[in-house]
């Protein structure tokens, strides 16, 4: 039986907690709710796609997301602004 990919989502996040957070296979296996072998093997394909070093780019922190929600939305004010319209 062929074994599901995984999201791009889930597949961004194992990168994402091994290359920003620097956490353990194991770590990211019990994160994601998924198999260690699973994140070594996506790991493996990573590193064999060329995709050892993530640019921090692809990983936005808090500030980032909180800005392009504001301009997304056309407030000027912060989140909670933009639930509430």
């Amino acid at each position: 039986m062929a074994q599901e990919r995984l999201t791009l989502r889930k597949t961004r996040e194992i990168l994402r907690l091994k290359e920003v957070a620097g956490l353990s296979n194991r770590a990211i296996a019990r994160v994601c709710k998924v198999s260690n072998s699973t994140v070594g093997e996506y790991l493996k394909r990573a590193e064999a796609a060329g995709l050892q070093e993530v640019p921090q780019s692809l990983f936005p922190n808090h500030g980032q997301i909180s800005l392009a929600l504001k301009k997304r939305a056309g407030h000027a004010g912060g989140i909670g602004n933009w639930i509430a319209a």
